[in-house]
């Protein structure tokens, strides 16, 4: 009789563990599955606010366009401008460690980044030239352009100035009375002293 008490105890207690064993088990499965939705919820929310952010964004742009179109070229033209030079200018405000009167040191911003214009004014300066040329001939003020008639300092004093920093390739598609491949264009740019491939100075290397 001792003996089978012993065992029907021993029994009991196996059962109590494993059932303690078989609760800890379903409530670490239960903590694993909620996380997993907490992390499935937050990250729909987070796609949610971002497609919200994209769509705001897209709205705004879309009604700057439209505003834009309806303005006169010339004041488009300014407000480029304007927001160029305020790229360009370098801001001196809280960059450095505080003084002892606990105001920053006026600095300027660590390895600033110029924003470049350049290469979208200067389409605009030449289209502005043709057209004013055009005019000029249309009044009577001036023969109206004649590439077929240009001489040779003509063409190099305008792959000089026009066409500096853009590649051959691109040089002669856009202005084939210069020359109609890339390699008339590189020989005279050889023969100019600059680099044949874009018409930079040679010392100066492409960012």
């Amino acid at each position: 009789m001792l003996t089978d008490s012993l065992k029907e105890h021993g029994e009991e207690k196996g059962a109590e563990k494993l059932k303690r064993s078989l609760e800890a088990e379903k409530r670490k499965l239960t903590l694993r599955a909620e996380m997993r939705v907490a992390r499935e919820q937050q990250a729909r929310q987070t796609t949610e606010a971002h497609e919200r952010h994209e769509q705001a964004r897209l709205v705004h742009d879309a009604e700057r366009q439209a505003h834009r179109a309806t303005l006169p070229l010339s004041e488009r033209l300014r407000a480029c401008e304007d927001r160029q030079r305020k790229l360009s200018a370098t801001s001196g405000i809280s960059y450095g460690p505080k003084t002892s009167s606990g105001k920053a040191e006026s600095q300027p911003p660590p390895d600033p980044v110029p924003f470049e214009a350049e290469r979208f004014l200067r389409p605009i300066r030449d289209s502005v030239e043709d057209l004013e040329r055009a005019l000029d001939a249309e009044e009577g003020l001036g023969p109206p352009k004649n590439v077929t008639l240009m001489r040779g300092e003509e063409k190099d004093a305008e792959i000089m100035r026009r066409w500096e920093g853009v590649d051959s390739k691109t040089v002669c598609q856009l202005a084939p009375h210069l020359g109609t491949s890339n390699r008339t264009i590189e020989r005279a740019r050889e023969r100019l002293g600059v680099r044949p491939s874009d018409g930079l100075p040679k010392a100066e290397r492409a960012a």
